[in-house]
């Protein structure tokens, strides 16, 4: 009986096989990773200096970061509605209302990755590539939160100027004695008639001089 040949590859093969598809699996790996956290970098990077613009637009309006506060109690104050809507200037949250704040766990606060840290002499969210305590890991977009506020329920700006509640003016105006503007009235008007007169006499008309410029160095007489 004739024995019969099959086709296969040997061991050597095998393993070279195996060796290469391991290596190309490695180098994919590691272009992933470095892709993934250059990508959360520069999310970070452009999440703070957003927020720290809405904050420069908070303050400009009349908001109030007083210290002590946390980082979730800052995006707090972002997220409400001024309590007083005759205040001029923007009465609108400065976020999305959805905006919250992912924080770092132990382990990622002990190795160097970028986060960030509410700065309270600042009143800015700042960077940093290591600390002691947990920082930003990220700003995300998730559910709305059950309380926007932060259990912050006070009035947290203030305007040099507030728009008239009850009377008739533009902005609500107390003099120095503390007495209140008067309430302007209703004045009727009658039909102004035109002058017809015909204008100043021919003597009294006094022409203008005709404009003067310089020419280049030159003077003005």
């Amino acid at each position: 009986m004739a024995l019969k040949k099959y086709l296969a590859y040997t061991l050597l093969e095998v393993l070279v096989t195996v060796g290469v598809i391991g290596g190309l699996s490695g180098g994919a790996y590691l272009v992933i990773t470095n892709l993934t956290v250059s990508s959360n970098r520069a999310k970070l990077e452009q999440d703070v200096r957003a927020v720290n613009r809405a904050l420069q637009v908070y303050q400009t309006h009349g908001g109030k970061l007083p210290a002590g506060l946390t980082g979730d109690a800052v995006l707090a104050r972002l997220r409400r509605q001024a309590a007083n809507n005759l205040n001029a200037g923007l009465k609108g949250t400065l976020i999305d209302p959805r905006m919250s704040i992912r924080w770092q766990n132990s382990g990622e606060a002990s190795d160097s990755i970028l986060r960030a840290y509410w700065n309270d002499t600042q009143k800015q969210f700042v960077l940093a590539e290591s600390g002691s305590n947990a920082g930003v890991k990220e700003f995300f977009l998730g559910d709305l939160p059950a309380d926007p506020n932060g259990g912050d329920t006070g009035d947290d700006r203030t305007t040099a100027a507030t728009f008239g509640g009850e009377d008739k003016w533009v902005w609500d105006y107390n003099t120095s004695g503390g007495a209140g503007r008067v309430t302007p009235d209703l004045v009727p008007t009658g039909i102004v008639a035109p002058d017809t007169s015909g204008g100043p006499a021919s003597g009294d008309a006094v022409p203008l001089d005709p404009p003067v410029f310089s020419v280049d160095t030159g003077s003005f007489p």
